[in-house]
């Protein structure tokens, strides 16, 4: 996870994106290629954060994280998908509870220049009784709690692909049996 850059403070608090009381989140992103390239490795690095502003009974967790990204073109193909289980605690009072989910996904995938990327983030948040809940992720947080000096780290999906050089080169056509027998 060296993609991301760091900050450190001593603050325990800090800025939660979300959708709005008792909404669950849901937001896509997208990413539209220059050139036609091919996908090594997707970085995760989303702390997911659920806060109960008002409680009565029952109780909130941060369940999992689901991905899926698919390229928007004429058949609209599904690049990946997968939800993250978190283990996080189950919240039973006013508070926050923070997830950090931080996934190297190594797979292969060739994507098209001009054709757009969407990144699909969920959280699924398993919610019982009544209550009063906002929650999303927060934009840069710390990997621990308590108000000491501690690194930050912004959230962020990071992708490591190189141009598919397919176009120029025979020998370089989008086969995965191919392209994994060069060099051996």
């Amino acid at each position: 996870m060296d993609v991301f850059p760091a900050v450190f403070s001593d603050t325990d608090s800090g800025l939660l994106l979300n959708e709005g009381n008792d909404t669950a989140f849901s937001q896509t992103y997208t990413f539209l290629p220059d050139m036609t390239a091919i996908i090594y490795a997707i970085h995760l690095n989303i702390p997911a954060a659920l806060t109960c502003s008002a409680y009565t009974s029952g109780g909130l967790n941060i369940g999992a994280l689901h991905i899926k990204i698919t390229e928007r073109s004429t058949d609209n193909r599904l690049l990946y998908e997968n939800t993250f289980q978190s283990g996080a605690a189950t919240l039973s009072a006013t508070g926050t509870s923070m997830h950090w989910f931080t996934r190297d996904i190594v797979e292969t995938i060739q994507v098209t220049k001009g054709n757009p990327i969407d990144i699909l983030v969920e959280l699924v948040t398993v919610v019982t009784g009544t209550n009063t809940r906002q929650e999303g992720y927060a934009p840069v947080a710390p990997y621990l709690k308590t108000a000491v000096m501690k690194r930050f780290t912004p959230a962020g999906i990071a992708l490591h692909l190189h141009a598919d050089l397919s176009h120029a080169d025979g020998v370089m056509k989008y086969k995965k049996t191919r392209v994994s027998l060069l060099g051996q």
